[in-house]
C-alpha cells in the first residue's frame, strides 16, 4: 500500500518537481492547486515522467476548498500521511513599489493561507498509520504554528 501525498501549490516550480518526484517514488499522490486551468506544466511533467497524479482544486486562502479537497481525499483513500504546504503567492516588483493591498495578499496567502490546510489535513496526518513524522521540512520556519509558503518537503521517508 503506498503512502498518500498531499501537495498544495503544484502548478509551477517547486510544487511541479515534487508531486513528480513524489509519484517516481512511489506515493499515491494529489497534487493540487487553485486553478485547475494551470495545470499543464504537471501534466506535461507527470506524462514526461511516466506517473500518475491526482489533481484536484484546492485553494490556501479559502476554508472550503481546502475542506473540500482534504475530504475528496479521505473519502477516497482513508487518510493523508505527507502533507506539503508549498502554494503561495508573489509580484513581480520590489515592496517599495507595492501597494499595500498587494503586501497583505501576499502576507495573507503565503503566511496565513496555510493554515486551513493544516487545520484540515494534519488531524487525518497525524492519525495516519505511519504518524506526522514522515515528513523533514526546511524553511524560514519549522515549527507548524508559523508554517510559511516556502516550506518545502525536502526529505520522505518510505
Amino acid at each position: 500500500m503506498s503512502k498518500i501525498f498531499l501537495i498544495a501549490g503544484a502548478s509551477t516550480g517547486l510544487g511541479v518537481a515534487t508531486a513528480v518526484q513524489a509519484a517516481q517514488a512511489g506515493f499515491t499522490v494529489y497534487a493540487s492547486m487553485r486553478n485547475l486551468e494551470k495545470r499543464a506544466a504537471l501534466d506535461a511533467a507527470a506524462d514526461a515522467a511516466g506517473v500518475a497524479l491526482n489533481v484536484i482544486a484546492l485553494d490556501v486562502e479559502d476554508t472550503t476548498s481546502v475542506n473540500a479537497g482534504v475530504d475528496q481525499i479521505i473519502a477516497d483513500e482513508g487518510r493523508i500521511d505527507v502533507l506539503v504546504a508549498n502554494a503561495g503567492v508573489g509580484y513581480a516588483r520590489s515592496t517599495e513599489q507595492a501597494s499595500e493591498a498587494d503586501i497583505n495578499w501576499v502576507m495573507d496567502v503565503n503566511f496565513h493561507g496555510t493554515g486551513p490546510l493544516h487545520q484540515g489535513g494534519d488531524p487525518v496526518h497525524a492519525q495516519s498509520a505511519a504518524g506526522p513524522r514522515d515528513c523533514d521540512f526546511i524553511g524560514r520556519r519549522v515549527d507548524r504554528a508559523t508554517v510559511q509558503r516556502d516550506l518545502l518537503c525536502v526529505q520522505v521517508r518510505r
